[in-house]
């Protein structure tokens, strides 16, 4: 599953415009963790189709939003609701533990 894409421009807009739950994960290009995330994320997004919106952000190219969120560790996953950051998860995580994660803020 392709995720949109999000850079520094449109991040603010696209996540205060979202209704339900906004994941946006910070990723970059070279990192092997970030790969084996998105099996994780696709099950997710099939799971909570509707309630659940996923947008991905490069880390390396996207420095306003890293240093805003105080981004340290990739893959880094913020969650929002009506715009506000309400969690977070750093590193890597398994398909279980994110599921539990985004269950938690229904």
């Amino acid at each position: 599953m392709k995720f949109k894409n999000i850079s520094d421009a449109d991040f603010s807009g696209l996540i205060e415009t979202q209704m339900g739950l906004v994941l946006v994960v910070f990723v970059t290009d070279w990192s092997g963790t970030c790969y084996i995330i998105d099996s994780s994320l696709a099950s997710l997004a099939r799971k909570f189709q509707s309630k659940v919106t996923i947008f991905k952000i490069d880390f390396e190219k996207n420095e306003k939003t890293v240093m805003k969120y105080a981004i340290q560790e990739v893959p880094t996953v913020l969650f929002f609701r009506e715009g506000e950051l309400i969690d977070r998860v750093e590193g890597v995580f398994s398909k279980n533990e994110i599921d539990v994660r985004v269950q938690s803020h229904f």
